[in-house]
């Protein structure tokens, strides 16, 4: 329990002076993430803040954690690391979409064919449980991909991301520990405590933003979590005291502001004859700020709204998956319809938000 502080203070200190560096250095060499009609910044500012997040995960896991822990899960270390360096590679000189996708289908396949993390059962969804390896390896790929690129989505206001990932690593951190997975539980909590120092310099005025380099890092790490999660808790003891009946709902229920956003706004494209992967202003979160609500607003209620999906998923986990899953998704989009008719009542679009964003783009090239 100890090294579990030990690694997260760690962690925190050597981000929280990390980060002023690498803001420092990337104003003088100029990488800088310009506005435009898409983002949401007026003023250029320092991205790749997941540098800084990696190296105070790194250093901590180095120093507190014994060799022959970082040595079981040397793959799943060795594909974050990737991660780590596509993202890098993307927010230096951007990589076409299909390009990023066959790189982390081939860094996704480490974890499943190399660290073994993989869904090893349906777990009873439609009546079935046992599966053969490919349709495992297809599934889970699918589960990787779906939610790192969903997390990476999420980050477009300041806080938002690393709010989220820092709800989802404290339960992860401490069911992985109470589990008896010690060593996993330790990599969480380095991971915590770095992200937890980065949103202090990322909250709003933002000083600097995570990039693909942070989100692609954390969405994997968490996607990864998530599918270990769901294949370890089913296989624990029925007596078991945290082992939960709807673990699947439990895990929809961590992720539901990144899953159901992404989902939605493919939805919306693809319903529009747009594609998928074009990118717009019709997250959540664009939506809450063309109300009017200040980033840090709409970050606090993002991150409540998940939060209480969560404790929802945990109350009704009696029910089981089909019924806690059904429950969860009619919430969700009965929340969303609301967001989307205050929207509407309010006579705001996309076009007005554009227009004043531009307006105040100029004002601070001006100023």
């Amino acid at each position: 329990m100890d090294k579990i502080f030990l690694i997260s203070v760690t962690s925190f200190f050597v981000c929280l002076i990390v980060v002023p560096i690498t803001i420092r250095i990337f104003k003088t060499i100029n990488l800088l993430d310009t506005p435009d009609n898409r983002k949401l910044h007026a003023i250029e500012t320092p991205s790749m803040g997941g540098i800084a997040i990696f190296i105070g995960a790194f250093i901590a896991a180095l120093f507190w954690m014994k060799l022959v822990d970082l040595t079981t899960y040397r793959y799943l270390i060795a594909a974050v690391f990737l991660m780590f360096l596509l993202g890098v590679r993307d927010d230096v000189v951007m990589l076409r979409a299909r390009h990023k996708l066959v790189a982390q289908i081939a860094i996704s396949s480490v974890v499943i064919v190399f660290a073994d993390i993989r869904f090893e059962s349906l777990y009873g969804i439609l009546g079935i449980y046992d599966i053969p390896f490919w349709l495992s390896y297809l599934i889970t790929l699918f589960t990787l991909i779906v939610i790192t690129n969903s997390y990476n989505l999420i980050d477009g206001i300041d806080g938002l991301a690393g709010s989220i990932a820092v709800f989802v690593l404290s339960f992860y951190s401490y069911w992985f520990f109470i589990a008896g997975h010690t060593s996993l539980s330790l990599l969480c909590c380095a991971f915590l405590g770095s992200i937890m120092a980065f949103l202090y310099f990322n909250w709003q005025p933002s000083r600097i933003f995570m990039g693909d380099t942070g989100s692609m890092l954390i969405g994997f790490f968490l996607a990864t979590l998530t599918v270990h999660f769901i294949n370890l808790n089913y296989f624990l003891e029925p007596s078991y005291l945290y082992k939960f009946p709807a673990h699947i709902a439990m895990a929809v229920g961590l992720l539901i502001i990144p899953l159901f956003d992404t989902i939605r706004v493919f939805v919306i494209r693809i319903s529009k004859k747009q594609s998928p992967m074009v990118p717009d202003r019709k997250h959540l979160h664009h939506l809450l700020i063309q109300l009017g609500l200040p980033h840090s607003t709409a970050t606090v209620i993002l991150l409540v709204t998940n939060i209480g999906f969560f404790f929802l998923a945990y109350s009704i986990q009696s029910l089981g998956n089909s019924m806690a899953l059904l429950i969860i998704v009619s919430s969700v989009l009965t929340l969303a319809f609301i967001l989307t008719r205050i929207h509407k009542t309010h006579g705001l679009n996309e076009e007005k938000e554009m227009e004043e964003r531009n307006k105040q783009i100029f004002l601070s090239k001006s100023a």
